[in-house]
């Protein structure tokens, strides 16, 4: 089967994404629907504190920039909108300069960052 490059990269991102990572990520969506922004807050900055430490050397990086992503909206929805949209502007850059504008996570971002 061929992979338009677009969806071979989203593919391939797929599985370098830590498991650990993406549970804390998706751990904080839950909390914030589930009514508990506290826990949301933990995991959204354990997924950040993890993504970064991945990152390593690297200049950029779209497991750092979900991350972001992840805290910025937490943060958002939480009322800390000055946190947030630092946050989200950093997902932002993050993401646009790892997955490229086209990418559904740097549109999201760039749909949040509007918001303020």
């Amino acid at each position: 089967m061929h992979l338009a490059p677009a969806q071979a990269r989203d593919n391939r991102f797929a599985l370098a994404t830590p498991p650990l990572l993406s549970a804390y990520r998706q751990r904080a969506e839950l909390a914030l629907q589930s009514g508990e922004p506290e826990q949301a807050l933990v995991d959204a900055r354990k997924a950040l504190d993890l993504a970064r430490t991945l990152q390593g050397g690297n200049a950029r990086s779209a497991l750092t920039g979900l991350a972001w992503l992840t805290l910025g909206r937490v943060l958002r929805d939480t009322g800390e909108a000055a946190g947030s949209r630092d946050a989200v502007s950093a997902a932002h850059t993050e993401l646009l300069n790892t997955l490229g504008a086209d990418h559904p996570d740097a549109q999201r971002a760039q749909r949040l960052l509007s918001e303020y």
